[in-house]
Parts: structure tokens; C-alpha cells; sequence
């Protein structure tokens, strides 16, 4: 990576700026960080504008009396009655510009930034988006790193966002820390803002370190991402509060229950969890597949292929039935995950598509299998060779019905994990290229904004 240093035009600089909005408020948290390493006292102020259509329409000012500490931390809170609302159907974006005053004239000024005003919260068992109910249909597997090779150049970020939606997802489940292909790019990020695709973005995980220290980290890392509407919700931790339970659909609605061999785990989250609400308004945050821990029910849901049909689209029943104590978020599921196919007693990389399709079509499928010992390797079809018809089948299948099943049970959100590295499954995602017809109508009966 490139590395550069700044001139800062005085002793007196803006080291961070970001600025946390709150519909339900109807007001605007801001926080700007300074540095002052010569030590100086006396009288500044520090600014926030915040333009549309070349314009300044809110302006806010904060009086401050320089401490002489190194750094110095400025935080205050404006009302903001009538902001125009960003959202992934109406992505309207301000620009924010932050200045440090002092003297009568700005001593400092920081690079202007996209914004936009929305909050995300839990409301009744349901996510709520500027007021209105929200369900996500979420890219659990974006494998961001890969777009380099498809797209040729970070500069074609748009098409690639582009294409996210294009593809009816309206959220990415984005992990910068133990997924390395997933990489925090800035372009992504701002490319998100600008076409509206909602991203739950993991937090700095608490894993029992001095608590200080925690807290100067999680600060900075928010005054980095931040200012990014397209951010919608922080998750805490990867998996470590997960429990087998929280799959069965029988224990979706049970909120009591407490996983002795994850009590550690959850109160590491709760830490995480804790310190991020408490400096951010604007956002809601989970445990990824951590159950009933915390506001929203996580579950990472696989089916397996001896499920049949009908129970894996029931598997939400319950939960939509009853009184929803919390929200139902499938951070990833995938129909059908390709490792399903695999013939595990067997040779690696030797799948079994006609004897699951036979499961579901019956005998006739046998007569179709053109490759009879298809091979997969790592998740990885050979760019090379014919798609199976069975495997294609089947997924197809799964995407009609179980996929449809779970939007009519009015499931919160609906994580899609492709494990297709060549980005094969994405392309194909809700059944859309299985066969020439069923990309048509199954656009045409999808309902923008519904799950």
C-alpha cells in the first residue's frame, strides 16, 4: 500500500471527523478529533456543513476551548428536523465538510466526505429503516478481493456494486477481519453510499484486553467507517457465540435460553456491543450466528439434503407464527450449498448430483447425467467443462421454493452464501439463469423492498 505524509497548515489540526445521525431523535451526533502536539491553549471552534446541490443547507458550530493535550476529543449534538433521508431505494447523499476555526479563519479543513442521514434500529421483532419495516436480502459472500480479476481495475467498483443489485440483493455481509477476501476498500465503501447497498460490517471484536486500550481502538475505527450510510449495523464477533440450537426451528423463538459453553463468548460480545452503542446512535448490532444473544436472533442455516422439501420451507414457520421477541436475520444459507453434493465417505471432489436430484425428481434423473462423476474442487467447477444439469436442478429447486418460502414467512433477513469462488453461483443467484425462462419470471414477481 501507498504511504504519504500530511503537512498539517497549522499546529492546530483536524486529526478525525464523523457525523452520526438519528431519525428517531430527529438530531445529528458529531465528533471531530484534534491534534495539537505543540501544546496550545485558548479559544477554537470546529464545524460541520453539510451541502446538497452545491449549497450548503445545514451548517453546525461548536465553541471549544483548546485543553493543550495532544489530542483533544470534541463531541456535540445538534437538532435536525427535515433532512432528506438516504435509503438503498433513495440513496440521497450530502457532502460533509469539517473545519477546525481559529483566530477568525480556518486553520484546518478536512477532504469532504459522502453523507447520509438514516438510523437502522430493532422495533416489535421487526428491523426498522428511517421509520418504515425493513427486510434484507443479503450477498453473504461477496468475495470482494476477486472483482479485480473480473472487473480489471478498482476503478470499475460502480459495476460491481452495480451488479450486487442488478443481481436483487439489497445488502452485503461484509467481515474485513478474518475473511480475506472481503477487503475494506474505500471505493466499495463510496460506491455503496452512492447506489444505496446496505452492509452489515463486523466491529473490532473484544477478546479480553485491557479495556482502555479496547476503547481508543473501537473509537478510531469508528471515526474511519463512520461516516458511511451505507454501514447499516455493526456485528460484534465471528461465530463465537454460536450454538447448535439456534438452528432446530423449534428453539428460533426461545429467547431464555443460555448456552453454558458460550457464556464467555457472550459476555466478550456484550463488552463490544456495549461500547458501540454507546458511541453510535445511528445503528443496530448483532452476534453473527449467535442465536438469541442480543436484539436480533442470528442463525447460519445449511439444510441438508435428506430435508425434505417442505420442512426447509417451513423451517421459519414458527418463528413467524408467534409473538417475534426478535428479529430472524439467516446471516448464511446458500440452495443448496455445493459441499451438500459431496460424496463424503468417497473420494474428494467427487459429487453425488444425481443421487440427491433423485431425492427430489425421482429415477429419470439418472438418464440425464452427461458427466457421470462431475468433480468439484475446493468449491470450484472447471470454467471449462458443462454445467451439471442435476446440480443445476436442484439448486434451481431450492431457490423457487425454499427461497420464496421464507420471503411469504416475512423473514427479517435472508443471508445467500455462494461458495462458488468463480463467482458462478452469484451470477445465478435466486434461480436467475438456471434455465433461459426463469430469470424473467422470477424478476417479475419479486417485489423491490420485500424479502
Amino acid at each position: 500500500d501507498n504511504i504519504w505524509l500530511e503537512n498539517a497548515p497549522s499546529e492546530i489540526a483536524l486529526k478525525a471527523a464523523v457525523a452520526l445521525p438519528s431519525f428517531r431523535k430527529k438530531e445529528v451526533r458529531m465528533r471531530a478529533r484534534l491534534q495539537n502536539t505543540a501544546g496550545k491553549t485558548g479559544k477554537a471552534a470546529v464545524r460541520f456543513d453539510f451541502q446538497r446541490n452545491g449549497r450548503t443547507e445545514r451548517s453546525f458550530r461548536k465553541e471549544i476551548t483548546l485543553s493543550g493535550s495532544p489530542e483533544q476529543l470534541v463531541v456535540f449534538t445538534e437538532k435536525w428536523a427535515n433532512p432528506v433521508l438516504w435509503d438503498a431505494e433513495n440513496p440521497n447523499l450530502y457532502r460533509m465538510s469539517v473545519a477546525l476555526e481559529q483566530n477568525g479563519r480556518d486553520a484546518d479543513t478536512l477532504p469532504a466526505k459522502d453523507f447520509g442521514f438514516r438510523e437502522a434500529w430493532v422495533e416489535n421483532g421487526d428491523f426498522r429503516m428511517n421509520g418504515q419495516k425493513l427486510r434484507l436480502r443479503m450477498w453473504a459472500s461477496p468475495g470482494l478481493n476477486r472483482m479485480r480479476y473480473y472487473y480489471g481495475n478498482p476503478k470499475a467498483m460502480g459495476q460491481y456494486v452495480a451488479h450486487i443489485k442488478e443481481m436483487n440483493y439489497d445488502t452485503v455481509r461484509f467481515d474485513p477481519f478474518r475473511k480475506t477476501l472481503q477487503v475494506a476498500w474505500p471505493e466499495y465503501l463510496d460506491e455503496s453510499n452512492r447506489q444505496g447497498l446496505y452492509n452489515l460490517f463486523q466491529m473490532i471484536p473484544y477478546e479480553d484486553e485491557e479495556l482502555t486500550g479496547y476503547t481508543a481502538e473501537v473509537e478510531r475505527f469508528l471515526e474511519h467507517y463512520g461516516n458511511h450510510p451505507s454501514i447499516l449495523m455493526w456485528y460484534t464477533d465471528f461465530n463465537t457465540c454460536h450454538y447448535p440450537w439456534c438452528q432446530d426451528p423449534a428453539k428460533l423463538t426461545d429467547t431464555a435460553y443460555v448456552p453454558q459453553k458460550r457464556v464467555r463468548a457472550r459476555a466478550f460480545a456484550r463488552v463490544a456491543e456495549t461500547l458501540m452503542r454507546s458511541l453510535d446512535p445511528s445503528r443496530e448490532l448483532f452476534q453473527h450466528a449467535g442465536g438469541n444473544s442480543g436484539k436480533i436472533f442470528t442463525s447460519m442455516n445449511y439444510q441438508s439434503m435428506g430435508t425434505p422439501l417442505q420442512e426447509q420451507e417451513d423451517w421459519p414457520k414458527q418463528w413467524s407464527e408467534s409473538e417475534r421477541k426478535q428479529p430472524l436475520m439467516v446471516v448464511e444459507s446458500n440452495f443448496t450449498f455445493q459441499r451438500q453434493f459431496e460424496y463424503f465417505d468417497g473420494p474428494v471432489g467427487r459429487i453425488m448430483a444425481a443421487e440427491h436430484a433423485a431425492r427430489f425428481f425421482g429415477d429419470s434423473v439418472f438418464a440425464r447425467e452427461n458427466r457421470p462423476v462431475p468433480y468439484l474442487s475446493d468449491g470450484i467447477f472447471s470454467a471449462y467443462a458443462a454445467r451439471n444439469a442435476n446440480y443445476n436442478a436442484v439448486c434451481e429447486l431450492m431457490y423457487r421454493n425454499v427461497v420464496r418460502a421464507w420471503r411469504a414467512y416475512d423473514m427479517s433477513a435472508l443471508g445467500d452464501f455462494q461458495h462458488g469462488y468463480d463467482l458462478y453461483q452469484a451470477f445465478r443467484s435466486y434461480g436467475s439463469m438456471y434455465n433461459p425462462v426463469s430469470y424473467t419470471h422470477l424478476r417479475a414477481h419479486e417485489t423491490r423492498g420485500n424479502l
